[in-house]
């Protein structure tokens, strides 16, 4: 089964939400709640993890030879 490509907007807005999640979770750990370390690895991981088998969000955007990281 292959996957559906999401539209450019459809990336976008995910981006945000990714973003949001992301620096919420920085200012949970950053007011001592040290767990949030894991959620925030997993959300920075959606947003560069790039293989073979998986597009990053940053590269689907066309994003992570724009942006130094």
């Amino acid at each position: 089964m292959s996957r559906q490509k999401r539209s450019i907007k459809e990336n976008n807005d995910k981006l945000k939400v990714q973003l949001e999640l992301l620096r919420s979770y920085t200012e949970h750990f950053d007011s001592g709640m040290i767990h949030m370390a894991l959620p925030m690895a997993t959300q920075v991981r959606v947003l560069i993890h790039q293989t073979d088998k998986s597009n990053s969000l940053l590269h689907q955007l066309d994003l992570d030879n724009k942006l130094k990281l």
